[in-house]
């Protein structure tokens, strides 16, 4: 059901046809980033999945080639973005997940939907060090000891640079 609506936001037929193998290709992918980020809950899951499908939809003619490794990475950072925003509202700010503030530091960058192209270029401007420390956690989700590992470094070497990292990205976006 959710695939013939979101399919009535693109324009052509060939790209309805594009669509609707994109969909079916990435549909558990991003169900599993989902999850991830949202603490198993497939409800919470399902709809960050609807909200990420609907926004790749609206976005689709900026999608060349639904195969290749940038689009797999654009459509990460969508359902990421949505999902660690819908985590803060969803899940930290329920009355009862008082103990689920320690829970915001496991993520110090957060992703807006008006800001992803922004940030892809943002991301650009990074030396080519950097921009493998940042997919490796915030792309792949590895953790700073599996980074650290395959820099020969501490873990606390990379948490510094990740810092650094995200505080260049955020001042290229205009954060403080």
């Amino acid at each position: 059901m959710l695939l013939i609506a979101l399919l009535d936001l693109i324009d052509s037929e060939e790209d309805k046809i594009r669509f609707e193998k994109f969909y079916y290709k990435y549909h558990d992918y991003v169900i599993n980033i989902s999850k991830k980020r949202l603490q198993g809950n497939h409800h919470l899951a399902e709809d960050n999945c609807s909200l990420v499908f609907e926004t790749l939809a609206i976005n689709f003619d900026k999608i060349k080639d639904i195969d290749s490794p940038e689009t797999k990475g654009y459509v990460y950072t969508v359902a990421n973005g949505l999902a660690i925003n819908m985590f803060y509202k969803e899940i930290l700010h329920r009355p009862e997940s008082i103990e689920n503030e320690k829970i915001v530091q496991k993520s110090d960058i957060t992703f807006d939907l008006y800001s992803v192209t922004e940030l892809k270029a943002a991301i650009e401007e990074l030396t080519e060090e950097e921009k493998t420390y940042f997919r490796l956690k915030y792309l792949q989700g590895m953790k700073l000891n599996e980074i650290g590992k395959i820099y020969n470094v501490s873990a606390s070497t990379v948490s510094r640079k990740l810092r650094k990292i995200t505080q260049k990205l955020r001042e290229r976006l205009g954060e403080k």
